[in-house]
């Protein structure tokens, strides 16, 4: 028995399959695979957000509606077998490729109704802006006996026919609990992780507090990995530069955090007193235990090379 683990319900992909297998054999039409198959997908992730039903989509060249649009996967169901003639298919990836140009300039910030290719001007070029809303989206076009993934991937319309078979139902189940997510947008992050959620604000005034009192080595050390990755990204002089006060005074309010000490670095001392205190340090420690310890015992410098190398060995050293 095969399972995909979600957020908060273990799927059996074998009995979902089945389940699957046995609905689509009893449809004859096009309606009568749309109801049933969302129900069996919504019985398998049960937290799945309502989708949206014949949602009306208008481009400059396009008008039409998706059969099932879950945020970002659109569904589009066929009378079954009618995906075997290659025109059809043909038509069918293509209205739903219409449908996914559509439905992304919506779900940028902005919510503006800017302008995609179509499938027929795809050859044209997408700006940064446009291929990262649409490649955030799929596309789905099945008759119940074959389903056809429709992806944007490097600029290009991927295509990915599959028939029916538990990697299939997967990959759907996959698509679906992925379009349950947020967004990873500043609209979002400032929503969850901006002062005005009390958890927010709690969390990181005491995080300031834990790291301002030395004695907490771990917060210390996540402190720093962030210290770190700033001055990766932004520059020394610009994590080190004087006269910030009005600029972090306001922040610090918002998250109650002492304005007169904000977030202390460690100093050297404190560094190695906080790695000493990690897991890893306590891993390495044992690993080379054996040669501190002849080491200790006063060994020769061809004995401890030689118990380096056999500790090392297989290792690529740097």
């Amino acid at each position: 028995m095969r399972t995909s683990l979600t957020a908060v319900v273990l799927t059996d992909l074998e009995t979902t399959t089945a389940r699957l297998a046995q609905t689509i054999l009893g449809c004859s039409s096009e309606e009568d695979l749309r109801i049933n198959m969302e129900l069996v997908l919504r019985e398998a992730i049960p937290d799945l957000p309502i989708p949206k039903y014949e949602q009306s989509i208008r481009t400059s060249t396009f008008y039409g509606r998706a059969d099932a649009l879950h945020h970002g996967l659109v569904i589009e169901y066929e009378k079954p077998k009618t995906l075997r003639v290659a025109k059809k298919a043909e038509h069918a990836v293509k209205q739903v490729w219409d449908c996914l140009t559509g439905i992304a300039p919506r779900q940028g910030p902005d919510k503006t109704q800017a302008k995609l290719p179509s499938s027929s001007t795809l050859d044209g070029g997408l700006t940064g802006k446009q291929e990262e809303q649409l490649s955030a989206n799929v596309g789905i076009e099945t008759d119940g006996e074959s389903f056809i993934f429709t992806q944007l991937k490097s600029k290009q319309r991927h295509i990915d026919p599959r028939k029916f078979d538990e990697d299939t139902v997967e990959k759907l189940l996959l698509w679906l609990r992925a379009m349950v997510r947020k967004d990873l947008s500043p609209d979002n992050l400032i929503a969850d992780f901006g002062p005005d959620p009390r958890l927010a604000t709690d969390v990181v005034s005491t995080f300031a507090k834990l790291v301002n009192s030395g004695m907490y080595p771990k917060a210390s050390m996540i402190y720093e990995e962030w210290r770190r990755i700033f001055r990766i990204g932004y520059g020394t002089e610009q994590l080190e530069r004087t006269g910030k006060d009005p600029e972090t005074s306001p922040p610090f309010s918002a998250y109650h955090v002492d304005s007169q000490r904000g977030f202390v670095p460690l100093d050297r001392e404190q560094k190695l007193e906080a790695f000493r205190q990690t897991p890893q340090f306590r891993a390495m420690l044992a690993e080379f235990e054996p040669m501190i310890v002849q080491f200790e015992k006063g060994a020769s410098e061809t004995a401890l090379i030689e118990l380096l190398q056999i500790t090392l060995k297989g290792r690529q050293v740097k």
